[in-house]
C-alpha cells in the first residue's frame, strides 16, 4: 500500500457512501471524537450523509421522515443531537392510579416528541374501527434549528389552550422517572447561566405553590398551532406535502412563543433521571408527593400483562 494512503488519508480517500457505512457502526459520540483527530476527518465527519446514517440507525422515525425533518434544522448532525437527547423519553409513563387516566405516551411528533395523555374510555366491540383512541397533549419537546430542545407544557383553562415554556434538563440514558421542577435563570455578562433550585427537598405544598407561581408565565396557543400534531397517513403525495407545510408552520409559531434570553426569569424544567424503583404487580411503586411520571418497562411477563388492560378499555375490573 502506498504511503499516501495510510492513516487518516485512507479514510479521506473513501467515497462518502462508504464512509457513512463505516461510521454508522459506531455511536455518535465516537463519530464526534473521530472528527477531532484532524481537520480533514472533521470535514468528512461533518457531512450530512454521515449524520443521516446516525439518525437512521437510532430508528426513532422512518427514513422518509428524517428527510422532511432535515428542512427545519441546520444539519443532520443537529438533528442527531436532538434524537439522542430525547430517545430515553420514548415510551409509556404513568402516575398514581393510571386506570383513571394518569398515563402519558411519549411518541414522535413533527421535529418534536409529544407526551399524549390517554383519556379513559370504553372500547367498542369493533375495537379501534369504532373510532380512534381519545387523547390530549400534556407536553411537547421541539427540536430547535441547532438541535437543542424547547420544552412546552400544555394546558387548558377557561376554554383557552395555553403553553407554559420550560427547559429540558439532563436526560439519563436509562431514565425511568420524569420530574417536573422549577429553575431560576440568570443572565451574566451577556451569557445565559442556570442553577437548579433544590426542588426535591421542598415539602409537597411548597412545591405545588412554586409550580403554580411559575405556571403564570404562559401564552395562548395560536389557532394555526392547534390543527394537527402529527402528519396524517396519506397515499396522495400532494396532500402529504400540504400536511408537512402545516406542521412546519405550527412548529415555527410555537418556537416563536418559546422565550429566548430573558434575565432573572424563573421557569419550569423537565428532568429525566434514573432511580432505583420497586414494583407491585407490574406497576412501579409511585409516590403521591412527587411531581413525577414513572416509565413502564417494555418487557413484562405474560402473567402480568392483564393488569395493563385498564389503560385502554373498560373501567369495570
Amino acid at each position: 500500500m502506498s504511503s499516501d494512503l495510510c492513516g487518516s488519508s485512507l479514510l479521506l480517500s473513501l467515497p462518502d457512501e462508504i464512509f457513512s457505512v463505516i461510521t454508522s457502526s459506531v455511536p455518535p459520540r465516537d463519530v464526534c471524537s473521530l472528527g477531532l483527530s484532524c481537520r480533514g476527518l472533521n470535514s468528512v465527519v461533518s457531512s450530512d450523509k454521515a449524520w443521516l446514517a446516525q439518525c437512521d440507525k437510532l430508528g426513532l422515525v422512518p427514513f422518509s421522515t428524517l428527510i422532511e425533518w432535515r428542512k427545519g434544522v441546520s444539519s443532520y448532525k443537529a438533528l442527531c443531537r436532538f434524537l439522542v437527547n430525547i430517545q430515553p423519553l420514548m415510551g409509556i409513563w404513568v402516575h398514581k392510579n393510571p386506570e383513571v387516566g394518569n398515563v402519558v405516551y411519549v411518541m414522535p411528533g413533527f421535529l418534536s416528541v409529544v407526551g399524549c395523555r390517554i383519556v379513559p374510555q370504553t372500547i367498542g366491540p369493533l375495537g379501534l374501527e369504532d373510532g380512534p383512541l381519545l387523547w390530549t397533549s400534556v407536553f411537547e419537546i421541539f427540536c430547535k434549528y441547532d438541535g437543542s430542545t424547547a420544552f412546552l407544557l400544555h394546558g387548558r383553562e377557561r376554554g383557552e389552550d395555553y403553553v407554559y415554556p420550560g427547559f429540558l434538563k439532563s436526560v439519563d440514558r436509562n431514565s425511568n422517572m420524569l420530574l417536573l421542577e422549577v429553575e431560576p435563570l440568570h443572565q451574566l455578562d451577556g451569557r445565559n447561566t442556570s442553577s437548579e433550585i433544590p426542588f426535591s427537598p421542598l415539602e409537597s405544598d411548597d412545591g405545588e405553590r412554586l409550580l403554580d407561581f411559575t405556571s403564570q408565565v404562559r401564552d395562548i396557543v395560536p389557532d394555526a398551532a392547534n390543527m394537527i400534531f402529527f402528519p396524517p397517513i396519506r397515499n396522495d403525495e400532494f396532500f402529504s406535502q400540504q400536511d408537512f407545510a402545516v406542521l412546519h408552520k405550527r412548529r415555527l409559531l410555537l418556537l416563536q412563543i418559546y422565550p429566548g434570553s430573558k434575565p432573572d426569569r424563573v421557569g419550569l424544567s423537565l428532568r429525566a433521571v434514573t432511580m432505583k424503583l420497586y414494583s407491585y404487580v407490574a406497576w412501579p411503586d409511585m409516590h403521591d408527593i412527587r411531581f413525577a411520571l414513572y416509565k413502564l418497562p417494555t418487557k413484562t411477563k405474560w402473567d402480568k400483562t392483564f393488569f395493563y388492560y385498564r389503560l385502554w378499555g373498560s373501567s369495570n375490573y
